[in-house]
């Protein structure tokens, strides 16, 4: 047995124990699955356990990751594994001597010391995180200390498992998904996603030729009627700018900056807005109205490569004016008008995403009808 040594907590009168322990071992001993009417958790999400597994594992050089979270622990039965009390003796720099009363826990680490130990270790918070260290899911190597910190329960009741899970979920306020891919890419660790677009959306943001310059939320900070960067990422993902290309191969980081700009300054002129000074009630410099905006950016590239014209405002104001005649509107603004037959649009994602994806295929039809109205095949 390993004896490891715990801090006695009370909290009323209620009493835990603090302490810290390799997650293998401990593994060995959690119950793995209940009865319906005796749950307590929810069920485990194995695709996370292996994010978890992969990521505490390290690599390229890069030390194991930090689990900086306790587990939260109950004993199942009161005749195993039981928490141990001794006196301890100590002196301080002078010889001066005391006695403090200290609590340990042995944990078992061969395989005679666990078989009789298995499903008894209730595992109330930090199921992934433990599961990460299963014999099938562990890839840190074995020679590698890691310990993590846990909160230990003496025999919970069903109840008292029950309180402590939703307690420990249900009271606690989610991260700003903004501000952790603020530290994702601060720590290099952009997910595939964000690694394509982030650049992008920094440039959009610091760039003083941006029309939208200082109007992304990079973070946390608040910036009345900003654009969230992790939105303006998801949207170039959906609207699949990465497919965007030219001659075969896509485009590049600055290439792409520069249509975005080009584009959304196209949009700007044409129904007379900034998007760096928002008025008050304007639909046109909301994120919706943005969003509609980009996801049409991909037809209107499409069109400049088959009409061989070059992608600039002369491009945005021609095609955007050929919008407004095919959607039968004096203005271009009108598209985002209050009392406009899309306004409804603009009030949810997927009906915005469909009315740009409505306007794309209506203008890609009327220019087809055009060229084909203009071409004369027995002309030399």
């Amino acid at each position: 047995m390993r004896r490891i040594l715990l801090q006695k907590i009370c909290q009323g009168p209620q009493e835990a124990y603090v302490g810290r322990a390799d997650p293998r071992l401990l593994n060995e001993l959690i119950i793995h699955e209940e009865a319906d009417d005796e749950k307590y958790q929810r069920a485990i999400s194995h695709s996370r356990v292996a994010e978890i597994a992969s990521y505490v594992k390290g690599g390229d050089g890069a030390p194991p990751g930090i689990l900086p979270g306790a587990l939260i622990l109950g004993t199942r039965y009161p005749d195993k594994l039981q928490v141990g009390k001794a006196t301890a003796v100590i002196r301080d720099e002078t010889g001066r001597q005391d006695s403090l009363e200290v609590y340990y826990l042995g944990l078992p680490e061969t395989p005679e010391e666990i078989a009789p130990l298995r499903e008894t270790l209730d595992i109330m918070d930090g199921q992934h995180r433990l599961s990460a260290f299963s014999s099938e899911n562990v890839q840190i190597s074995a020679d590698i200390p890691y310990e993590i910190s846990f909160t230990l329960y003496i025999c919970p009741s069903l109840q008292e498992r029950r309180i402590i899970f939703r307690t420990t979920n249900e009271n606690q306020k989610p991260v700003n998904g903004n501000l952790l891919m603020w530290f994702r890419e601060k720590l290099g660790l952009l997910r595939d996603v964000e690694k394509d677009f982030h650049p992008i959306v920094k440039m959009l943001n610091k760039r003083e030729d941006s029309p939208l310059y200082g109007r992304i939320i990079m973070g946390d900070e608040t910036l009345p009627k900003g654009y969230k960067a992790q939105q303006i990422v998801k949207i170039f993902d959906k609207a699949k700018f990465g497919e965007l290309e030219f001659g075969g191969a896509p485009l590049t980081v600055e290439d792409l900056y520069q249509v975005v700009v080009t584009y959304l300054r196209g949009w700007e002129t044409a129904c007379r807005v900034s998007f760096v000074a928002p008025k008050k009630g304007e639909t046109a410099t909301k994120i919706s109205a943005i969003r509609y905006m980009l996801f049409m950016l991909p037809t209107f590239w499409e069109l400049a490569l088959q009409s061989s014209e070059k992608f600039n405002a002369a491009f945005m104001e021609e095609t955007l004016a050929q919008l407004t005649g095919v959607l039968r509107l004096e203005h271009t603004s009108e598209i985002f008008a209050p009392g406009s037959v899309w306004s409804y649009a603009f009030r949810g994602e997927g009906a915005t995403v469909k009315l740009a994806e409505d306007h794309a295929r209506m203008l890609r039809r009327e220019l087809q009808a055009e060229r084909l109205r203009h071409f004369n095949p027995l002309e030399q």
